[in-house]
């Protein structure tokens, strides 16, 4: 089945910088809101938000009333925590043992199914 019209196109997401997030931290050092950093670093607004939300840790300068502040260090370090976390784990690992006893005794046509069922059976 041929398509002549294709509407979808590939994603053009790319990872802010950390010259980026060190332009955040200084812009949002003076004042000006998310839309004001976003258009002066050429993002979107949206992920200048959230740049801005991974980073933001509060302060403590012994007032009771808490103040926040962005940190480029704290915002790149979410991001490759949340990275990291967000692909699941190979399941590699969990049958080292199978790949060790299949690799000791190779024989020759036997499947995997045949070798796991023989490694499973005393």
């Amino acid at each position: 089945m041929d398509q002549c019209k294709c509407t979808t196109s590939g994603r053009t997401f790319q990872r802010l910088s950390p010259f980026e997030r060190g332009e955040i931290k200084a812009l949002s050092g003076e004042g000006p809101g998310v839309s004001a950093i976003a258009a002066r670093i050429g993002r979107d607004r949206g992920a200048a938000g959230r740049e801005i939300k991974r980073g933001t840790a509060r302060q403590p300068d012994g007032d009771p009333a808490e103040r926040f502040k962005y940190f480029a260090e704290s915002g790149g370090g979410a991001y490759e925590r949340n990275r990291k976390n967000s692909r699941k784990a190979l399941k590699i690992g969990e049958c080292l043992d199978f790949i060790e006893y299949s690799g000791e005794k190779p024989e020759e046509g036997r499947s995997p199914d045949a070798a796991a069922g023989a490694a499973t059976t005393p």
